[in-house]
């Protein structure tokens, strides 16, 4: 099988990096979790001989994925003088893919606090100057076959039937926010009538409120914060997020999902799931009962 993402799989499944959003600098890697990356690589590709793979087709199993923590306990375990937990796992869920599967796939909830699409040929366009192509990278991430016609007919990538395909179609994600980009009332990419339509689609498929809304609410344009009942009564099942300057934003509570939870399903389906970030749903959107399960995770 031949694989479009990291085809020579030089990345492990559960990425252990420096990374950034571009809203701060990354923070740099300790010696520790570069022995743990370099730990993980040299077994996968050990693993992958061993079991008559490719070293990418190793990495994106179960296996891949228990290999890629084990590698994680074995650096912390040496590194000493820490104070911490590990992952208890196996050492042979490394090579029995059986034995990987039961301590992996074991059907966590899935948030995705921050999902994103755009209105192709929405009234934002008209305001574009004629060579602008915004977004394009992301349309030709996803190898659309509408990126490779002239002018912006790429955005048909990144529109409501693109959004619904990849987040409730190709991945395991329960419960999706759709958040609005900081811009002007007149340059929004995606209106809120748009986005409530798309979320009354998703009402009719297979669960309920999987598809929660956010409200683009500038604080410092004049007129917002007056419109915010405005935008409640014309999409009344939505939240609403304030986009603050980047200077001025926090971190709310954070995800409901443990990173543990997140990286063993991430393994699972690397190209499918999207991305956790720090902005997260008002509690008081979703039920209660939702949480019983769900640890809370403190993002700084």
């Amino acid at each position: 099988m031949k694989y479009r993402h990291d085809p020579d799989g030089a990345r492990l499944p559960i990425k252990l990096d420096a990374t950034t959003n571009g809203e701060f600098a990354p923070i740099p890697l300790e010696p520790v979790h570069r022995h743990a990356r370099h730990l993980a690589l040299e077994a996968a590709a050990s693993h992958a001989r061993c079991l008559g793979q490719s070293r990418r087709a190793f990495l994106v199993s179960a296996c891949g994925a228990a290999t890629a923590l084990l590698g994680m306990n074995a650096a912390y375990a040496s590194a000493g003088g820490r104070r911490g937990g590990y992952f208890e796992l196996d050492a042979d869920a490394a090579l029995d893919l059986q034995l990987a599967r039961s301590a992996l796939d074991t059907g966590e909830f899935i948030f995705d606090v921050q999902g994103h699409f755009v209105n192709p040929t929405g009234a934002w366009t008209n305001a574009l100057p004629s060579s602008a192509q915004p977004l394009l990278s992301f349309a030709q991430n996803k190898r659309c076959e509408a990126a490779a016609r002239p002018g912006r007919d790429y955005l048909q990538c990144l529109d409501s039937d693109a959004f619904i395909k990849d987040v409730f179609l190709d991945s395991d994600t329960d419960l999706v926010v759709l958040s609005f980009v900081p811009s002007t009332r007149k340059g929004e990419p995606l209106t809120i009538e748009e986005a409530a339509a798309t979320a009354r689609i998703v009402e009719t498929m297979k669960g309920t409120h999987r598809l929660l809304l956010h409200g683009r609410v500038n604080p410092n344009q004049a007129g917002d914060l007056e419109g915010m009942d405005n935008r409640k009564e014309r999409a009344s099942s939505s939240t609403m997020m304030s986009a603050l300057p980047s200077s001025r934003r926090r971190a709310s509570s954070g995800s409901r999902t443990s990173p543990f939870t997140r990286a063993c399903r991430s393994a699972r389906s690397p190209t499918s799931i999207r991305r956790v970030s720090t902005w997260a749903a008002s509690p008081s959107a979703i039920p209660t009962s939702t949480f019983s399960s769900i640890t809370p995770v403190s993002l700084r």
